[in-house]
């Protein structure tokens, strides 16, 4: 694996947990 791609996996991780993390936020909010 070059640098590259593992800065871009590690890319991709950072804004999976970000998304799941709005996603929570936007379900509790509307539970409310």
């Amino acid at each position: 694996m070059t640098e590259l791609e593992k800065q871009l996996l590690s890319a991709l991780e950072q804004l999976q947990q970000d998304y799941s993390q709005r996603l929570d936020e936007w379900e509790s909010a509307f539970a409310e």
